[in-house]
């Protein structure tokens, strides 16, 4: 064996300046400008000792590798020369990141479109993750001797284990979302009152009538019953108040409130035991359905792993809604009825509860029971009598005992669609909205918050090729639930977390995933681990800042400089009201992940270094067209509509070491905006009596004869240590010594005012402003202006700049 080990092979060296030029050109920072079809890049270098070293750093990390994978290989009983030319080809998917700096410096370069530089800038992790995952699978393939078969084990312990594990996951969750709830209030979903209420109804009362708890106020919280219930339920004949939310989830809770209550602790925290254990039920089915289809352990845990871990799942373990109910309760009727032999008629009974339950969570999960009714009769469970009865008895019975009581609330056998939020069960605005903006919406996406669903997806078309009955029901019930998402008026959840109508989904789209692991290409556990890095960055930021999945709030993009998530994908609440904008911006990623999808069913189990470095270049060159396209139809990435982006850039621009060069790249004479200057249009934050002038819809006017009051809050800014000065620009025709008005800057909600100054008439007739320093972190800092009354106002502009050090 060569003493060099494989280092003498030149794709080793050439991968090595890829990956140290990758790291030396990270510590840039950029500011990018764009006038018409004209852009501009300035690049502010730290001094170049940095870089280089870094650089260099990287590089000869990278050659101990190689080396160390040399002898890894030899070690498998490869012959040197052979070893060395396998071990050095591996590296050839590494030459796609010389794709990464290329894209920072062309595109501005000859004036084309920013959206590529905005993605390597961002996303160069995710590029690094891939290439390093593309070089392990391609060493791993050179030595085929060690893709074999692994016996088939059953270990009845990891089964428990698994349910032990999920449950102390959701329990932290929920410790962590107690925590940081102060951001989001009492409460986390819109509705999760309504289903406390009936649970506490059914503890203490014992019945569905929340009139108790309208008139007299009876209720474990601090809260108006009568404020929060109305408009969520109506008056019976027989004079009973019934909230229009369905008693399945507050039935189950209720033994865990009236534990609380029994307990003298708060009864919401014990009723979310329930959901802790709901939802570990879950994963666990997750994880013995995985193992039934593959016979493998890894792929299961694989599967129930990322039921846990992704959203929505994670959120909706601690949320009162009946989402991941209906998930554990459909996929254990589903597989008990794959498990049960013909005429095993004790599963099947079992499988007949869970599936008669499921409408009483919403009637929506009626489709699931007409899914589940199908694949019973697939099975033909149906030919023993005994089988037929256990499974269709107790759904005919709670068909009908539904039907009642849909005629006591109602009049009719099945609620009309005047009930929901929206006054129709079908969305209005179009098929194509539902069924792409519940995948690739900005606020409320799947893709957005929980991207590892496309590999499992992917997954499940691999279950169907390899199990085409098991693979063909999976996928019915993961689509009836998608197609009912879809086709729903209120589809992106109302003020909830994002895809809450897809949660009954996850338990079947999770055993796709471990279907890919098992039977999928080396190229698909690459996707499933990129896609589950940016996953469990979304699940981790969700645990962070809870809001980012509350009021359709799209802040997933608030820590980059580049607001991506906001002007690239699809916002079907706020962002664009345009169809068109959402309809073409929806093609272009459904047109991606549709690419994706075919790629992930290609393939094999062989060495290809070549092959894996084409597919690693296509994929970064298809996700920067698709950027490219998403710029020039949406507001593209220079549009900061977030104040967090300019706040992300601040900070950058802090911690950048003083003494490095600057870069220009790009037109002559286009000039960065005033990044370091965050503009408050005052017609955003507007309240009270304020309106917005009719000659400038970014001006407010605020009338005279008001009580003094704050008219314009509400910015919440999280902002870093440093020196602001926060400044309005206000008129108002008294020009006297008499104060009009003030300014005053507060922290966290208004409840600590930082500094305040009075203005009046005479002082009007200039910008104004306050010097302030931060000392820590600001969190929900607002600039507010307040009116005495005494003479109208019109605010014109505001702003805070952060001056230099």
């Amino acid at each position: 064996m060569s003493k060099s080990g494989g280092l003498s092979h030149p794709v080793v060296w050439v991968a090595g300046l890829a990956w140290g030029l990758l790291a030396a050109t990270r510590w840039a920072v950029v500011m990018a400008a764009q006038e018409g079809s004209r852009s501009a890049v300035i690049w502010h270098w730290p001094p170049w000792w940095l870089p280089v070293s870094v650089g260099l750093a990287v590089w000869l990390a990278q050659i101990l590798s190689a080396y160390w994978q040399h002898n890894w290989l030899a070690r498998q009983g490869l012959e040197g020369p052979r070893a060395r030319r396998l071990a050095g080809l591996a590296w050839l998917p590494s030459l796609a990141l010389f794709l990464v700096p290329l894209a920072e410096f062309l595109p501005p370069l000859y004036g084309g479109s920013l959206a590529p530089l905005a993605l390597a800038k961002e996303a160069w992790p995710l590029a690094a993750l891939a290439v390093a995952g593309a070089v392990l699978i391609q060493t791993r393939l050179a030595a085929p001797e060690l893709i074999r078969k692994r016996e088939e084990q059953q270990r009845r312990w990891l089964a428990p284990v698994v349910f032990i594990l999920a449950l102390a996951l959701f329990a932290g969750v929920g410790a962590r979302l107690t925590q940081v709830s102060n951001q989001v209030g009492k409460f986390m979903g819109g509705d999760e009152p309504q289903y406390l209420f009936n649970a506490h109804s059914l503890a203490v009362d014992h019945d569905l009538d929340l009139t108790e708890e309208i008139f007299l106020r009876e209720n474990s919280y601090y809260l108006d019953p009568a404020k929060v219930i109305g408009g969520h339920g109506g008056w019976t004949k027989d004079g009973r108040w019934i909230s229009k939310h369905r008693p399945g989830l507050p039935a189950l809770m209720a033994p865990f409130y009236a534990w609380g209550l029994y307990l003298g602790q708060g009864p919401r925290k014990t009723a979310t035991v329930c959901l802790w254990l709901l939802a570990a039920w879950m994963v666990t089915e997750v994880f013995w359905l995985g193992r039934l289809f593959t016979r493998r352990e890894g792929p299961a845990l694989l599967g129930a792993a990322t039921a846990a871990l992704a959203m929505p799942g994670l959120i909706y373990s601690n949320l009162a809604f009946p989402e991941i109910a209906a998930a554990a309760f459909a996929v254990s009727a589903f597989r008990l009825m794959r498990s049960a032999s013909r005429g095993q008629w004790g599963l099947l009974l079992l499988a007949g509860l869970l599936t008669a339950y499921l409408p009483w969570f919403h009637e929506r999960f009626a489709v699931l029971c007409l899914v589940l009714g199908a694949y019973f009769l697939a099975r033909m469970h149906w030919r023993s009598l005994k089988g037929l009865a256990a499974f269709a008895l107790p759904c005919l019975v709670s068909a009908g005992l539904l039907a009642a009581y849909f005629m006591w609330l109602y009049g009719k056998p099945f609620p009309g669609q005047e009930i929901h939020a929206q006054g129709s069960y079908l969305n209005p605005r179009g098929f194509w909205e539902g069924l792409s903006g519940i995948w690739v919406d900005a606020g409320e996406g799947m893709l957005t918050y929980g991207a590892i669903w496309l590999a499992a997806l992917a997954g499940l078309f691999w279950l169907v090729r390899r199990r085409f009955g098991d693979g063909f029901w999976c996928l019915a019930m993961a689509g009836a639930v998608y197609v009912v998402a879809g086709l729903f008026a209120d589809w992106f959840g109302g003020i909830n977390p994002p895809s809450r109508y897809l949660v009954a989904a996850v338990p079947f789209l999770a055993v796709g995933l471990a279907a890919g692991a098992h039977w999928g290409p080396p190229r698909y556990m690459l996707f499933v681990a990129v896609l589950g890095a940016l996953s469990l960055a979304a699940s981790a930021w969700v645990m962070h800042y809870p809001s980012a999945v509350y009021g359709h709030k799209v802040v997933l993009g608030s820590g980059l400089q580049f607001p991506l998530i906001d002007n690239l994908l699809p916002a079907f609440i706020f962002n664009y009201k345009a169809p068109k904008v959402n309809a073409d911006l929806a093609r272009i990623w459904m047109l991606l992940a549709f690419v994706a999808l075919v790629a992930m069913n290609l393939g094999n189990q062989r060495y290809g270094p070549s092959r894996s470095l084409v597919g690693m270049l296509l994929a970064m060159l298809m996700v920067a067209g698709a950027g490219v396209a998403a710029d020039h139809v949406g507001a593209g990435v220079l549009n900061y509509s977030n104040p967090a982006q300019r706040v992300v850039l601040w900070n950058r621009l802090s911690d950048l070491p003083r003494g490095g060069a600057a870069w220009r790249v790009g037109a002559d004479g286009v000039e960065p905006k005033a990044l370091m200057e965050l503009p408050l249009p005052p017609s955003r934050y507007q309240h009270g009596a304020a309106k917005t002038a009719s000659d400038d819809p970014q001006t407010l006017d605020i009338p005279a004869g008001n009580k003094p009051g704050l008219f314009v809050w509400g910015q919440y800014l999280a902002l870093p240590p440093g020196r602001y000065r926060a400044a309005a620009v206000l008129s108002s025709p008294y020009a006297g010594p008499e104060q009009v008005g003030w300014l005053d800057l507060s922290e966290n909600k208004g409840q600590s005012t930082l500094m305040s100054r009075k203005l009046t008439g005479e002082q009007l007739a200039q910008p104004v402003g306050l010097e302030f320093e931060l000392k820590r972190w600001a969190t929900n800092l607002e600039f507010r202006v307040g009116s005495t009354g005494l003479a109208p106002l019109r605010v014109r502009a505001m702003n805070i700049t952060r001056l230099e050090p």
